[in-house]
């Protein structure tokens, strides 16, 4: 999101230009056809450890099982993370339509209502992409009452059938991002593009490969700021005018790491990830670029400001899967 010129609207979903961490719904088959990238998540190895990060397809899925080819009408992939038996939390962009923004204003769009379609399901599997994968189908989806493109960025889905076979994630609704020590960054898993780039005159996409929409971890990603008044927060942005803009309450910042496809990963702090304790403090949401046209840096929305919508979901998905309540959610 962003700048007037700085979300284009695809395929049911939008991209964010740049780093573009947004809904992979918006490329060509030949545009994939390019080299990897050694950018953070854009090219970090493949991740067959953590299942808890789903894979997102919104739209019906095809015969062999798999969610449709890149750039067709009314679909996307994202990533998300099972924080229960039956409940995923993702990106709100991967399940509805956001207008264009009306002005220069980072966060002028808002959130229409409109879904990007009515079907939408999830796998464990390793790729969204891959024939045969298992899928559970989302049953109903809980987002912030607000409707800002930005700060309300966040979805959580119900699923019909509880997934038995992979430990969730847990989630940290109460603490503000301040309070954490992230002076060793963040860690996030991914389903995105493993390389996206831009031509910073043309505006133009000159390389881009899905990686086949396998789950990557990144580790060790720079945390950057989060605004806590009175002190704003700013990043570097290209597309911006002047190319710094800042960083809006409710959202924080850390190095590049995602791109198309990564939308909805959960943000951990890194000395909880390596100790096994993945505890979700943010969702990665979108992205920035450099003048170079490379990734500049990624933002995620806070979860605390979302922390009684969460927990209360939480209670509710949890009566319909017949498990306990989560201990983060009582």
């Amino acid at each position: 999101m962003g700048q007037s010129n700085h979300l284009l609207m695809v395929a049911g979903a939008f991209l964010v230009v740049g780093l573009g961490a947004g809904c992979a719904s918006e490329a060509t088959e030949e545009q994939q056809q390019v080299n990897t990238s050694s950018d953070a998540l854009l090219g970090a190895p493949l991740d067959p450890q953590h299942p808890f990060s789903v894979g997102i397809c919104t739209g019906p899925l095809q015969a062999d099982g798999s969610c449709p080819p890149t750039g067709t009408p009314g679909t996307s992939r994202c990533t998300g993370t099972l924080i229960a038996p039956n409940l995923v939390i993702t990106a709100r962009h991967c399940t509805e339509r956001v207008g264009d923004p009306t002005t220069s204003d980072f966060c002028s769009s808002s959130f229409t209502g409109t879904p990007i379609n009515s079907v939408m399901q999830i796998t464990t599997g390793s790729s969204v992409v891959r024939p045969g994968s298992t899928w559970h189908t989302v049953q109903s989806i809980r987002k912030p009452a607000g409707t800002n493109g930005c700060t309300d960025d966040i979805a959580l889905l119900t699923l019909a059938t509880n997934v038995t076979d992979v430990a969730p994630a847990s989630v940290d609704t109460r603490t503000k991002i301040g309070n954490y020590n992230l002076s060793r960054g963040v860690a996030i898993v991914g389903r995105g593009a493993i390389v996206e780039r831009y031509d910073p005159v043309t505006l133009e996409r000159i390389a881009f490969d899905n990686g086949g929409h396998e789950r990557r971890k990144a580790e060790n990603i720079s945390f950057v700021c989060a605004p806590t008044a009175p002190r704003t927060c700013s990043v570097v942005d290209y597309w911006s005018s002047p190319p710094v803009m800042d960083v809006p309450p409710g959202l924080f910042a850390y190095g590049p790491a995602s791109a198309p496809g990564d939308s909805g990963a959960g943000v951990i702090p890194q000395m909880f990830f390596e100790k096994g304790w993945y505890i979700l403090v943010g969702v990665n949401t979108i992205g920035t670029m450099a003048s170079d046209g490379n990734s500049s840096g990624s933002q995620g929305v806070v979860l605390e400001p979302h922390g009684a919508l969460i927990r209360e979901t939480a209670r509710t998905a949890a009566a319909a899967g017949g498990y306990p309540v989560p201990h983060w959610a009582l």
